[in-house]
C-alpha cells in the first residue's frame, strides 16, 4: 500500500494540468530540475511553431546548468510531427539513451499533439506509455491544459500511474482501490477532482474505494460537495468510500455538513 499522505512526486507517469502559462512553466521548471539532479537524458516535444516565449530554451534562461545540458545534448528539444508519437521511435529512442543515462524524461504538451493525433490514438499512447514508465527507467510528464481539456482529464488521469498534479491539488491511485488526494481543494479546481474522481470509481469493480485525504489540508464547502457528488454513481451502484485519515481541520468540516450519513459514504475515525 502506498503511504499515507503520498504525494506525486516529479517521476513516473505524470499528468500536470495548468491553468494559464505561469503554472505550466513552473510545472515544467521543477520537472526539468528534477531530471538534471538524477542525470537523465530529458525529451522534451514542441511544435516547431511554438512561441519564443512558450519555449524550453526561453523556460530555461535563468538556469546554467539547464542551458549547458542543452548545448550537451542531455536535453533534447524534438519537434511534435507523427513520427515522434509512434511507440517504435519511442523505443529506439529510449534504448539509445539509455546507453549513455541512467534514465530517460519525456514530456509534452498535449496541445502540441492535438492537430497531429486523433483523440483515440493519443488514449492508446497513454496506456502504453504507463506501461513502459512502471518497467523501465522512464518518466513521462504529459502538460494538459485545464479549460481545454476538462472533458478528457477523468479519462487522462486513469492512465497515469504516478498521479496528477495541479498547482494546489494533487492525486495519486492507491494500490488498493482508491485515490489519494493531497494539498487544497476549492473552486480553482473542484472540477478537475470531480472528473478524476467518476472516471476512477467507473471502472472499478471493488466494492470499497479509499479515499486518502490525509494530506489535504483545506477544503472549502463546494469542496466537500465535489467528494460526495464526484463518488455518486458509484455508490449508487452499490459501491461503499471509505474517507480515511482526515486532517482534523478537514475532519470537522466533513462531520458538520454530514458526510458520514451519506449513504455508501464511511468516515473513518482519526488516529
Amino acid at each position: 500500500m502506498d503511504p499515507v499522505g503520498w504525494r506525486p512526486g516529479w517521476d513516473g507517469h505524470l499528468l500536470l494540468v495548468y491553468e494559464g502559462e505561469p503554472q505550466r512553466r513552473l510545472g515544467v521548471a521543477a520537472w526539468v530540475r528534477r531530471g538534471l539532479d538524477v542525470g537523465a537524458k530529458i525529451f522534451y516535444v514542441e511544435r516547431e511553431d511554438v512561441s519564443l516565449a512558450r519555449s524550453l530554451a526561453a523556460l530555461l534562461l535563468d538556469q546554467p546548468d539547464a542551458v549547458d545540458a542543452m548545448a550537451s545534448g542531455q536535453i533534447e528539444v524534438v519537434p511534435a510531427d507523427q513520427g515522434v508519437h509512434d511507440l517504435a521511435w519511442q523505443e529506439r529512442a529510449i534504448e539509445e539513451a539509455l546507453h549513455r543515462y541512467p534514465s530517460v524524461r519525456w514530456s509534452a504538451d498535449a496541445t502540441a499533439t492535438w492537430g497531429v493525433m486523433p483523440q483515440g490514438r493519443q488514449a492508446e499512447i497513454e496506456r502504453a506509455t504507463d506501461e513502459v514508465c512502471r518497467s523501465r527507467p522512464v518518466s513521462v510528464m504529459c502538460q494538459y491544459p485545464a479549460r481545454e481539456s476538462l472533458d478528457r482529464i477523468g479519462s487522462v488521469s486513469t492512465a497515469h500511474g504516478a498521479g496528477m498534479r495541479e498547482e494546489l491539488l494533487q492525486t495519486a491511485p492507491l494500490e488498493e482501490a482508491g485515490l489519494a488526494v493531497s494539498g487544497e481543494l476549492d473552486i480553482s479546481n473542484r472540477d478537475i477532482l470531480r472528473s478524476v474522481l467518476l472516471a476512477a470509481t467507473t471502472g472499478t469493480p471493488c466494492p470499497l474505494f479509499v479515499l486518502d485525504l490525509s494530506g489535504l489540508y483545506f477544503v472549502d464547502i463546494g469542496g466537500i460537495r465535489t467528494l460526495v457528488g464526484g463518488t455518486e454513481p458509484y455508490r449508487r451502484r452499490g459501491g461503499q468510500v471509505r474517507l480515511r485519515g482526515a486532517q482534523p481541520q478537514v475532519d470537522r468540516l466533513l462531520q458538520l455538513f454530514g458526510v458520514g450519513h451519506e449513504p455508501g459514504l464511511l468516515m473513518e475515525a482519526p488516529g
